[in-house]
C-alpha cells in the first residue's frame, strides 16, 4: 500500500464504510498528477461533494481535505512537479496510469496515451479523461475530442460522467454542434446522476445557448 492510499485511509477514517477502493484510486491519481497543492485540494473537495458525494457539507470536506494535507506533509508526500524546473509535466502524461502500465517511455506518445482510456480498470479511464479536460489541455487536439466522445458510451458510470464534465468545461465554441449531439445521446442514460446532470445542461443550453456551465 503506497504512502498516499495510507493518508487517504487515515484522513476518511470517519467514512471507510462509503469510501470504495476505485474511488481511492481515482483520489490518488489526483494528488499525483496535481501540479499544485491549491490544485490538488480544489479538485478532491469538487470530486467529494460532485463526483462520488462521500461528503455534502462543504466544510466538511474542506476539513477532511486539510487533514489530508497535514498527514501527507508530515510522510513527505506532497512533491508537486512545479516546483522542480528540471521536471517539466505535459499535459499529455497521466502518471499515475504509467506507474499502473509500467510503460518504458515515461513521455506517452498519443497513442499510448488514448489507450490509457480503454484501462480496463475505470479509474485509470477516469484519471485519464481528467488530463483531457479543456481546462487543462490548453489546445484543440482532433484525437483527444474523438475519444472523449467516443467514451460517452463507456459501461462506467463515472466515466460517462467525467464525459460529461469535459464536454461542458471549456469546448470550444465551434464544436457545439459534435457537444450538443453527444448530450443528447446520453440523455437517457441508465445512472440518475449522469441523466440529471445532462438534463439540467441542456435546459440551460435550449434558454442560455451556453454549455459550458461546468
Amino acid at each position: 500500500m503506497t504512502i498516499i492510499i495510507d493518508s487517504i485511509n487515515e484522513s476518511f477514517v470517519e467514512y471507510k464504510d462509503t469510501l470504495e477502493q476505485d474511488t481511492i484510486r481515482y483520489l490518488e491519481g489526483l494528488i499525483s498528477e496535481s501540479e499544485s497543492e491549491s490544485e490538488m485540494k480544489e479538485q478532491i473537495i469538487q470530486s467529494l461533494l460532485n463526483d462520488f458525494e462521500i461528503i455534502t457539507d462543504s466544510n466538511e470536506a474542506n476539513r477532511v481535505v486539510d487533514q489530508l494535507v497535514s498527514i501527507l506533509r508530515k510522510k513527505g508526500a506532497l512533491q508537486f512537479q512545479s516546483s522542480s524546473p528540471s521536471k517539466s509535466k505535459s499535459h499529455l502524461v497521466c502518471e499515475i496510469s504509467n506507474r499502473e502500465l509500467s510503460p518504458s517511455d515515461p513521455n506517452l506518445s498519443m497513442d499510448q496515451y488514448i489507450e490509457l482510456t480503454r484501462h480496463s480498470n475505470p479509474s485509470i479511464r477516469i484519471q485519464t479523461l481528467r488530463t483531457m479536460c479543456p481546462c487543462k489541455v490548453k489546445a484543440d487536439i482532433d484525437q483527444l475530442w474523438t475519444r472523449i466522445m467516443e467514451m460517452s458510451t463507456d459501461p462506467d458510470p463515472k466515466v460517462r460522467y467525467q464525459v460529461i464534465h469535459d464536454l461542458c468545461d471549456g469546448s470550444p465554441n465551434w464544436r457545439e454542434g459534435q457537444v450538443i449531439s453527444t448530450l443528447e445521446s446520453m440523455h437517457n442514460d441508465s445512472d440518475p446522476k449522469v441523466r440529471r446532470t445532462i438534463h439540467n445542461v441542456l435546459t440551460n443550453y435550449r434558454y442560455t445557448g451556453k454549455w459550458n456551465i461546468l
